[in-house]
């Protein structure tokens, strides 16, 4: 993170030009980069449509639509699997084999249309509106967690599911999965290899202390991803508890 960090700082260009200063060959690192984004913003927006669909669809003056399964379907053999009903035969409409393709859905088509509208009004002025957007984005998920976290640990169960998160399991350093999943998510967390860590030092000022940024970023997006830990552990713990299923087993 520090390396990009300072390599956008002292080229105020992109991926693309800041290396492409180092070595015309390296180039195409950050033309690379730039196609991975592409990718990760089809795959973030669609998520986005998916959370606007269930925002929408939580406006609602009864009971959740995913509180329940419907009368006429069989598809639910216990409650908590509503969600899960959901999911699969509301909000995406699968299909019982892949050769049904379906008709478009225009409910989600208008939730994907929204998402690229806010993304476009975010960065429609470059740094300058979305420098401004990111006082909104970086504090508002710490509320919610918040609001979570607190509402989680009162919930009865919630002191077994911290504990299992708090309970160290040794035997885990040696499965590569868990190191593969943990490089995954500091990668995307962190932003490293996507060049908009790149993009964004590059407006730094000269003089700016970049090993500064790199140790406090960090240490924020660690400290967040612990904190996160206790807000779906202290939940699973309570879901634990209600159902009589232990999902704690199978993480």
């Amino acid at each position: 993170f520090s390396l990009e960090t300072c390599l956008g700082q002292l080229s105020s260009k992109g991926a693309p030009g800041a290396f492409a200063m180092m070595h015309p060959a390296l180039r195409g690192i950050g033309l690379a980069a730039m196609v991975v984004d592409l990718i990760c913003s089809y795959y973030y927006n669609s998520i986005i449509m998916w959370v606007l669909r269930y925002f929408f669809a939580s406006f609602t003056t009864g009971d959740l639509p995913w509180s329940s399964c419907p009368e006429t379907s069989t598809c639910c053999a216990h409650e908590h699997n509503a969600t899960t009903y959901y999911w699969y035969y509301e909000a995406l409409k699968t299909s019982n084999d892949i050769s049904i393709v379906g008709s478009v859905d225009w409910y989600l088509f208008g939730c994907l249309i929204v998402a690229w509208v806010i993304c476009f009004l975010c960065m429609c002025k470059g740094i300058e509106s979305s420098g401004k957007v990111v006082y909104f984005t970086a504090t508002f998920p710490y509320v919610i967690l918040l609001i979570l976290f607190f509402r989680g640990v009162t919930l009865p169960g919630a002191k077994d599911g911290v504990l299992y998160y708090l309970t160290p399991k040794f035997e885990k350093l040696r499965d590569p999965t868990v190191w593969r999943t943990a490089a995954t998510q500091i990668f995307y967390s962190l932003g490293i290899s996507f060049g908009s860590v790149v993009a964004y030092s590059s407006y730094n000022r000269k003089s700016n202390d970049c090993i500064k940024d790199g140790v406090v970023v960090t240490l924020i997006n660690c400290g967040t991803s612990i904190f996160g830990g206790f807000v779906i552990f202290s939940i699973l713990g309570y879901r634990a508890q209600k159902t009589g299923e232990c999902y704690l087993k199978s993480l």
